[in-house]
């Protein structure tokens, strides 16, 4: 099996399995925390197709930030200033590669950790990659100190209401309730990550990958002599830190998270603060799907804000209009992949809800006694390998949770975050992790040799953390 399409043969394999079990398992749903046996409905050919448009239909905006960060990058591979930032970049932390992925990993995380959005540190993702690839590390240490703090943010999720918006909103928790419990699950996640990366990057110390840059069509050189030197690097620089701080800004919910209204308030003072006639100028101008900072819960903003930098340093090296389009192009092309992987991996969280025979095997597994740390687990490795989308699981299930745990309803939610969190970091369904694959040419099979230590320490730990605090 080629390395580049092993994440398509699998997801298909699961796809097909899928419709299989719809042949033979009933069906239901919870309603409000009852189950109630619904009618078989049998997955046909026809339907995998229209399940596939649904995914696409539903997540387009996603898939149009992957493509879009693809052609910028496409366009930046030729931008003179962003080559001399990767060999300025690569060369401060050259023998200090492990320092730097402590660095990019922490602040990723950590973002990541707080923010109502899974992907928006992926506008970074590929210089980072870049980075450590032009100082020789391997593609899975690249992968550690790029994608790897996106993974650590999700799997320690404290503030985040993409990991736990839906489940507050049916169990009516509060998004600070645990937090001390789940940033000690946070530490654990980031410390053990950083520890086998380390020690990965240390047995693997060089690798001849001359193509550091994924999306260069030829192989790049580090620039030499005067006229490298007359770069300056100070426009893409400051473009790049205002993108950042806009993105820090408007991810993170700081209404519901930390009950910080100024954005909310000033965003709104702002948007009325001058009229022509009856008409507010700046809300007019903005649009009205434009938001306050805390706001900001799709990617489309996040593919405009990456567009329009992309275009203003385009702009500043005065890039040929013909050469700009050519160049976003190919970067597209260089992304499309992963756009496949995600569409497909939608397509089973589309599947799992459309097709609802998960709620029957959850009923059956809790069965009618009192529910436990090992039976919530279970059920949550079970509904997150199909649903991918935390917000579904937690939803439906919520309210059933929230009728049988009582007080122990706020323990019960973060072991059923930990239980998605393993199926983020093993799963074949992982569409974290098979976008990170797929982006470095990395097989599956390799991963996994790759990650499960951390997975089993990571596991057992805080395993032991929840049977202490249920005891306590």
């Amino acid at each position: 099996m080629k390395k580049k399409s092993d994440k398509v043969l699998i997801l298909l394999i699961i796809i097909v399995g899928m419709v299989l079990v719809s042949w033979i398992l009933p069906q239901g749903e919870f309603s409000l925390g009852v189950f109630e046996n619904v009618d078989k409905v049998r997955v046909g050919i026809f339907d995998i197709f229209v399940n596939i448009c649904m995914a696409l239909y539903y997540n387009y905006a996603d898939i149009l930030f992957i493509l879009i960060v693809g052609g910028c990058y496409g366009v930046l591979s030729k931008s003179v200033r962003y080559r001399k930032l990767v060999d300025k970049t690569a060369n401060l932390i050259k023998g200090k590669e492990h320092i730097a992925l402590i660095v990019t990993t922490f602040v990723i995380s950590l973002f990541t950790s707080i923010s109502n959005q899974l992907f928006s540190m992926l506008v970074f993702v590929p210089f980072i990659v870049t980075v450590f690839l032009r100082n020789g590390k391997d593609r899975l240490t690249a992968l550690a100190a790029s994608f790897g703090g996106i993974l650590v943010g999700f799997v320690g999720a404290t503030f985040s209401t993409y990991a736990y918006e839906y489940i507050k909103t049916a169990t009516a928790l509060e998004a600070n309730s645990l937090i001390g419990l789940k940033f000690i699950i946070y530490f654990i996640a980031l410390i053990l990550f950083d520890l086998f990366a380390i020690l990965h990057m240390k047995k693997y110390k060089k690798v001849d990958d001359k193509k550091y840059d994924l999306f260069a069509t030829e192989v790049l050189e580090e620039p030499k002599g005067k006229k490298s030197k007359k770069v300056k690097l100070w426009p893409i620089l400051v473009v790049s830190a205002v993108l950042f701080v806009l993105i820090v800004l408007g991810q993170i919910n700081w209404e519901e998270s930390f009950g910080v209204e100024v954005f909310t308030n000033g965003f709104n003072k702002f948007q009325n603060s001058f009229k022509i006639g009856d008409v507010p100028f700046f809300s007019a101008l903005l649009g009205e799907q434009f938001a306050a900072f805390g706001k900001w819960d799709n990617s489309v903003v996040l593919s405009f804000l990456a567009f329009v930098s992309t275009i203003i340093i385009a702009i500043s090296e005065k890039m040929d209009f013909k050469d700009f389009v050519l160049r976003f192009d190919v970067g597209i092309k260089k992304m499309l992949r992963l756009a496949i992987i995600f569409g497909l991996v939608q397509t089973i969280y589309v599947m799992s809800i459309t097709y609802q025979w998960i709620p029957s095997i959850v009923t059956k597994l809790f069965g009618t006694g009192e529910p436990n740390i090992l039976n919530i687990l279970v059920v949550s490795i079970l509904v997150s390998f199909f649903t991918i989308n935390p917000g579904y699981g937690n939803y439906t299930y919520g309210y059933f949770l929230s009728t049988v745990m009582g007080e122990k309803l706020a323990d019960s939610i973060v072991i059923w975050h930990f239980g998605t969190a393993m199926v983020m970091i093993l799963a074949p369904t992982s569409m974290l992790v098979l976008l990170a694959l797929t982006y470095l040419d990395i097989p599956y099979k390799k991963w996994l040799k790759y990650i499960w230590k951390f997975a089993l320490s990571f596991f057992g730990l805080v395993l032991i953390v929840l049977l202490v605090k249920l005891v306590m």
